[in-house]
């Protein structure tokens, strides 16, 4: 059996957007924040820097890990790398996220570190 771990989503892996149903084996676990900043680059890339992305937690197996490393170009595009987030309950959980690794000159911020508040979003 595989063991389970926490994975922050803040882009088109959330609830509601497009790519959500990649997540349909996995266990929502909370609202969550993490720190770093937000941009609209292609896709929403999370880039270390003062402030707080807005996202949720789930609890995902290894296998389902591994696909979405695929998915999210792990190593090429975003580095897949365990941060401390806050979930809305005010606990502390270490999690799996997925860092933009790109530049992120010409890229919109999102100030509001919500992706979800953008009209615009791919």
């Amino acid at each position: 059996m595989s063991v389970e771990q926490l994975l922050f989503v803040y882009g088109t892996l959330r609830r509601g957007r497009e790519h959500a149903p990649r997540l349909e084996r996995a266990r929502f676990v909370a609202r969550a924040t993490a720190r770093g900043r937000l941009y609209l680059c292609h896709w929403p890339a999370f880039v270390d820097g003062a402030g707080f992305v807005v996202g949720e937690l789930y609890a995902v197996d290894e296998d389902l890990l591994a696909l979405l490393d695929a998915f999210e170009g792990e190593g090429c595009l975003y580095a897949r790398e365990r941060r401390e987030v806050r979930d809305e309950y005010g606990g502390r959980r270490d999690a799996w996220l997925y860092r933009w690794l790109g530049s992120v000159d010409g890229c919109r911020p999102i100030p509001s570190g919500d992706v979800s508040r953008v009209r615009s979003v791919p």
